[in-house]
């Protein structure tokens, strides 16, 4: 069996694998973060076009956005040194050479961090709120043209991974679509050779195919520096068929990022604080939508109206005359308002409980307060 058969074997099985966590990533897509496209498991690459139910509730958006804008102020801040070097052996950790090294290192590090050009601010905010939404988030390092490290948040959508026997992620296949300009852009004139996108170029520039990124273990890796196998990772461009190779490469570590929230023994893909919250999410945007309903019936109730003798359209607007309300004889009114019943404050103290349930799980009283 040849290499690309066997990727394709192993991206079926991812897929299969991921299709399992796809119903509460819709979910979680609905209630909480509305504004990423959602997940379908029959073409992972298309965004679904199913209604998304509507939001009466937003407890659970903002709590996840202050969330994420709280771990990147406190964990990668950009008006600090957020991390630092150290080596292995401790006493060259004194040697002052050694200090000045790793000084100049970390400084250069940081330079990088906090370049417009890299983009890492904007993209690790990206990868925050994955992370606490869907549990599970992915970033690209790639070198631009212009020797710029750049870093760009890979939506979910079209991330399959697999992990190695230890628990580590280590191989990682991308689905995506590019138009037939964008791959003449990225690949060049190895786009040539291939003659569905080389009829697109001529015909439809705009028209999109379908690309899988693969990057998996080089199983000829060793420390020996040998050419081939000083590379610990394979990198593979290929068509959505699996069959058509428009580039192969190596990479020294492993270019996509994929952070977990947490991980049960078991399972791939992480779990999230919007995991544990999604059914007091659901449950208070169902009572937020009643409470509106009853309220928007108490302003504005049902009227009682007699089913004769009223001779003109019933009025309802302010200073509004109606003819016929009143029976001419005993002046008793045709038009009642119905007598809503119920209180309110229960439903609204159970609300409040409910808000109060999700920002306890999302840590906002106890990291933003």
């Amino acid at each position: 069996m040849s290499k690309f058969a066997i990727l394709r074997s192993r991206l079926d099985k991812a897929e299969t694998i991921r299709r399992q966590y796809e119903a509460i990533w819709k979910d979680i897509t609905y209630y909480v973060a509305p504004n990423r496209s959602n997940f379908i498991s029959t073409n992972s690459n298309h965004y679904a076009s199913k209604v998304v139910p509507n939001i009466y509730n937003t407890t659970a958006i903002q709590a996840a956005e202050m969330l994420a804008a709280t771990l990147y102020s406190g964990l990668t801040n950009d008006s600090t040194k957020w991390f630092s070097l150290k080596v292995k052996d401790l006493e060259l950790q004194n040697v002052d050479s050694v200090k000045r090294f790793l000084e100049a290192a970390s400084n250069k590090m940081l330079e990088i961090f906090t370049s417009p050009e890299s983009g890492f601010s904007q993209q690790n905010h990206e990868l925050l709120l994955d992370l606490v939404t869907y549990g599970t988030g992915c970033i690209f390092l790639e070198e631009s043209e212009k020797d710029v490290i750049k870093f760009s948040s890979r939506h979910l959508n079209e991330i399959y991974i697999v992990e190695d026997y230890t628990g580590i992620v280590d191989t990682v296949f991308r689905k995506f679509n590019l138009t037939a300009r964008q791959l003449k852009q990225q690949f060049g004139d190895v786009v040539d050779s291939i003659p569905l996108i080389k009829g697109a170029l001529e015909s439809d520039p705009d028209r999109e195919v379908e690309i899988v990124h693969a990057i998996y273990p080089n199983s000829d890796y060793s420390d020996s520096g040998k050419a081939k196998g000083r590379f610990k990772y394979n990198s593979c461009y290929l068509m959505g068929d699996m069959e058509t190779v428009i580039m192969e490469g190596h990479f020294y570590e492993l270019p996509y990022l994929v952070p977990r929230w947490a991980k049960r023994v078991g399972e791939i893909y992480g779990r999230s604080p919007a995991w544990n919250a999604i059914a007091d999410i659901k449950s208070v945007n169902t009572m937020e939508e009643t409470m509106l309903k009853a309220s928007q019936k108490r302003v504005n109730p049902p009227l009682l109206v007699a089913d004769d003798g009223v001779l003109q359209p019933v009025r309802t607007y302010p200073n509004a005359l109606i003819y016929g309300g009143l029976d001419s004889t005993n002046y008793q009114a045709r038009i009642q308002p119905l007598n809503m019943v119920g209180d309110l404050s229960i439903n609204e103290s159970m609300i409040e409980k409910k808000n109060k349930s999700i920002r306890d799980i999302f840590y906002i009283d106890q990291l933003v307060f």
